[in-house]
């Protein structure tokens, strides 16, 4: 009840600041600006679902624990910090406070040597991105002298001598790091072990409400900062997606298991969010943030369902059963 009731309050607080507060704070490394809240509003209603969702499956499955809510909210600080960053290096802390705790609500159920294997294997694969990450983010530094995204986006339209090759790499290793939070082949090995093994309200949480904040934030420093390079990224980014659509949606008619069918789900839809933003224009953007309001939505849902049948710490996810 007091995770939701907060997660209420920071809506309404959400709501002010849409209609008397806008701006920037900490010298313009964080915006609340159009872009920004709506991606507030979507991860707070995430999590609000989410939080609704848990107690009856926690209960249901042995797992009920204080430390489940408050790894949540902070999660969902981490989402929040992220898609509100227009820094390199807040948006680097925004995303390990998401991680981490993502981390340890996969390995919540410490009875299960599932959900410690998603656990290990979810911080692992996420450590390993994170280094990518600061790699490009070095580079990009390196090219640019700052690691605020317009201060970037200048840069890499006219780098100086030797400044466009740290560019590229830059921008390439960033597309790996990012690609391993949203899940797209061929970086999305964890996501279905991780999906089986987390508990069923946690990976609902993780489907609908990391997937958005990570997409958010790939949209942010895509087309706002590497945007006067996108002929360089966009072939990449553009057989990312054929690739992730073709084998997350063969990868799920191989699926007994209904978790890690909606897995490869959800990797074929990071296929679709990564078509948008190859798109041209402005219709990039919004065709991705429409999209993601559909998908966290049906996805909540799908896993809720899965939520909603444990009994007796037992959870019918086979197509058997």
């Amino acid at each position: 009840g007091l995770a939701a009731l907060g997660l209420v309050g920071a809506v309404a607080v959400g709501s002010r600041v849409a209609t008397h507060a806008r701006g920037s704070n900490t010298g313009g490394a964080v915006v609340a600006d159009d872009f920004a809240l709506f991606f507030h509003f979507l991860i707070l209603a995430v999590g609000l679902l989410a939080v609704l969702l848990s107690p009856a499956y926690l209960r249901a499955t042995g797992a009920e624990r204080g430390e489940y809510y408050t790894l949540m909210l902070w999660s969902v600080v981490g989402m929040l910090g992220l898609v509100s960053a227009r820094e390199l290096i807040a948006l680097f802390v925004a995303l390990e406070i998401m991680s981490v705790s993502a981390y340890a609500l996969a390995g919540l159920q410490r009875d299960r040597v599932e959900s410690q294997e998603s656990a290990i294997k979810y911080f692992v694969t996420g450590a390993f991105s994170s280094a990518f990450f600061l790699y490009g983010v070095a580079l990009l530094y390196g090219a640019s002298g700052s690691t605020r995204l317009a201060v970037i986006a200048r840069a890499v339209a006219d780098p100086p001598a030797g400044g466009a090759t740290l560019a590229l790499l830059g921008t390439g290793l960033l597309l790996v790091g990012f690609g391993f939070k949203v899940a797209s082949v061929p970086f999305h090995a964890w996501a279905p072990d991780v999906y089986e093994g987390a508990p069923t309200s946690v990976t609902a949480f993780m489907a609908a409400g990391v997937k958005a904040a990570a997409f958010g934030a790939f949209l942010r420093v895509f087309l706002e900062a590497l945007q006067p390079l996108r002929q360089d990224w966009q072939p990449a980014v553009a057989i990312l997606a054929v690739v992730s659509m073709v084998l997350g949606n063969l990868g799920a008619l191989a699926q007994s298991n209904l978790k890690r069918m909606l897995a490869y789900s959800s990797i074929g839809h990071a296929g679709y969010l990564l078509a948008g933003l190859v798109a041209r224009g402005p219709v990039a953007a919004e065709a991705v943030m429409f999209y993601l309001v559909g998908y966290a939505a049906v996805s909540l849902v799908a896993f809720g369902v899965l939520a909603a049948i444990a009994r007796d710490g037992r959870e019918p996810l086979s197509l058997d059963d």
